[in-house]
């Protein structure tokens, strides 16, 4: 059954787990009708207290939900390289013209309290959460080749809202102490939601991409975490 996505190609960073929220938005596009490609890159789940899931399950999981001739691919890259986002699109184009960009990367720990916090680890959290974001959207931008529509949505933060307790002993918010959510990722997640209007501005039918695309920034939940069964049943 198609939900009206039929012949659109869909991009979708982050899908490395089934209980993750690119996985449900990668099921629900293509449950709508479009190609996916994913973008996964297990080496970051392997290192956090979750660990990496199976890709190749992941894969099949959101293969199922394809309608009839709508295709799937999907690549492991690091997005926190400098060339990463554009070999993403790159890749991605196999599929044919990209309408969709869904930007659902995120850097979890290496984190910390903000006294604990690094130069690096705000760096890294600024590559892939921040940076790769932009990157992806700019080669995104440049294939498109004028047809009317396309969107792309950046995945924010909740705590773009207010601190978020989840982490904390107690249920009174402490945002910048030990047990509440980590400046790093905090501050490179919520970026989004402040640059997202500078970043769509040049977007006329002058430009690359005409009037009627599109470019938002999501906030998933004031809570943060991963997809709930609802959203990954699709």
């Amino acid at each position: 059954m198609s939900g009206g996505l039929d012949g659109r190609v869909a991009v979708v960073t982050g899908v490395s787990r089934r209980r993750g929220i690119g996985y449900a938005i990668a099921c629900r596009l293509a449950c709508a009708g479009a190609s996916v490609f994913l973008q996964h890159y297990s080496p970051h789940d392997a290192a956090q207290p979750w660990g990496a899931d199976d890709v190749d399950e992941v894969v099949a999981g959101v293969r199922r939900h394809l309608t009839p001739g709508a295709r799937m691919g999907h690549a492991s890259i690091d997005l926190s390289t400098s060339t990463g986002p554009a070999t993403l699109i790159d890749r991605a184009g196999a599929l044919g013209h990209l309408d969709v960009l869904v930007c659902n990367q995120a850097q979890s720990s290496p984190d910390g309290a903000l006294a604990e916090v690094t130069a690096e680890v705000l760096d890294l959290h600024w590559r892939v959460d921040a940076r790769a974001s932009i990157l992806a959207t700019q080669a995104f931008a440049a294939q498109h080749d004028g047809r009317e529509g396309g969107c792309v949505i950046w995945m924010s933060s909740g705590q773009g809202k207010g601190p978020c307790p989840v982490k904390s002993p107690t249920p009174r918010p402490r945002p910048l102490w030990p047990g509440s959510w980590p400046p790093p990722q905090t501050s490179s997640s919520t970026g989004g939601s402040s640059s997202t209007r500078s970043t769509r501005a040049p977007w006329t039918p002058a430009t690359a991409i005409p009037e009627k695309s599109r470019l938002h920034c999501r906030e998933p939940s004031p809570r943060g975490g991963g997809a709930s069964p609802t959203i990954r049943r699709g």
